[in-house]
């Protein structure tokens, strides 16, 4: 049987070193008469991780090396997203929440209904979230507390800015996010040790756009 894309990671064991980055696409210029500073901004940013897993027996790290060895392979993607306790909200959440209305692509707020009616605190700044699934999933990080109005209504500041369009009513997932991820390098180690102890597994992704 073919592998299929995007491949989904193994849950467990998660990485007990997990880096998220977003690179903003910013041109810096200095003048080198008064030294001031002119910023030209694209208007676009991308996430990238570096995760380190830990030593694991031969039954968990070897699903983990499948994934990430068929991730080389074929459409060379797999879906990634924030480890361990970052999976999860900091918010209070509830609701359902869906997009509010239409959303062009390229934009960094996003509408949202849904939710708990007049809740306070239901996300704070650095929740994740993902919008889409499979190969249109793509990770966003909240940058403003959010509070929902008397309809359930609010408004996320977000980065990256959205990859597609997205139709009122859209889901929004808060529960162990994910996007869509490419690896960084064409080259996976790892290293097995005395016991049956695989060891070393370590791999670069970037946001796959």
């Amino acid at each position: 049987m073919a592998l299929s894309y995007p491949i989904t990671l193994p849950s467990n064991p998660a990485g007990q070193s997990v880096e998220l980055s977003v690179r903003a696409a910013v041109g810096r210029g200095r003048n080198p008469f008064d030294q001031s500073v002119q910023l030209d901004d694209w208007g676009a940013q991308k996430i990238f991780a570096s995760i380190s897993l830990p030593p694991m027996t031969r039954a968990q790290g070897e699903p983990w090396l499948a994934a990430l060895l068929g991730a080389q392979l074929g459409d060379m993607t797999f879906l990634l997203g924030p480890m361990g306790d970052q999976a999860t909200l900091r918010g209070a959440g509830g609701g359902t929440p869906l997009v509010n209305g239409a959303h062009a692509a390229g934009v960094n707020t996003l509408a949202v209904k849904g939710l708990t009616v007049s809740a306070s605190g239901v996300y704070l700044k650095g929740d994740w979230i993902q919008l889409g699934s499979g190969s249109t999933a793509r990770l966003h990080k909240i940058l403003n507390d959010v509070n929902a109005d008397g309809s359930g209504n609010a408004t996320l500041e977000i980065t990256p800015e959205t990859r597609e369009a997205y139709a009122d009513g859209a889901a929004i997932v808060t529960s162990s996010p994910k996007g869509l991820f490419r690896p960084s390098e064409s080259e996976q180690q790892w290293l097995h040790q005395p016991g049956g102890i695989l060891n070393g597994v370590t791999f670069l992704a970037e946001e796959a756009i």
